[in-house]
């Protein structure tokens, strides 16, 4: 632009075959800002991504709960030299949950923003075994992910004689 900042638009970067669109600036004194957008992002490659440390995490414990994990979402992530921030629209997410006897649970909405500290889950919508009447739901924050994984989380679900006598 002016010979001093650099200008990234609308540039397609291919991580472990998800498209990932970058926009962003960079100039002589290093300050910059990137937004990158996803759409149809698979978790599974996102939990192999975190597994290999190149970004920092606390989740490999609380991962041990869940198994055939699956599903993808839509994300919009804003950093920079002093933020980051963003947001993702859970379009599916599957997966079993190992201390209930692998009980199968499928979210098929839901909607998380993300601060550098902390992740705002709301609206997280689906059901357990198989069966859309065994409707559940939650909400939930998890603090100081970085570091500690505070996490709060609230939840509804129908519990029918499917969840008693299987599970």
């Amino acid at each position: 632009k002016d010979g001093k900042t650099i200008i990234i638009k609308n540039s397609i970067v291919k991580l472990n075959g998800v498209d990932i669109d970058v926009c962003g600036n960079i100039n002589k004194k290093y300050e910059f800002n990137t937004r990158l957008i996803g759409k149809n992002t698979s978790i599974p490659v996102v939990i192999t991504l975190l597994d290999s440390q190149i970004i920092e995490n606390n989740l490999s414990k609380e991962l041990t709960y869940f198994k055939d994990i699956d599903g993808n979402f839509d994300f919009t992530a804003h950093f920079g030299n002093k933020k980051f921030y963003g947001d993702l629209n859970l379009n599916k997410l599957s997966f079993k949950l190992i201390p209930f006897q692998n009980l199968p649970i499928l979210l098929n909405s839901g909607k998380v923003k993300f601060t550098e500290k902390d992740i705002y889950l709301k609206d997280f919508k689906g059901f357990y075994n198989n069966r859309p009447d065994n409707k559940m739901d939650f909400s939930g924050s998890v603090r100081d992910y970085i570091k500690s994984v505070d996490t709060d989380l609230t939840g509804n679900a129908v519990v029918t004689n499917d969840f008693t006598e299987n599970y």
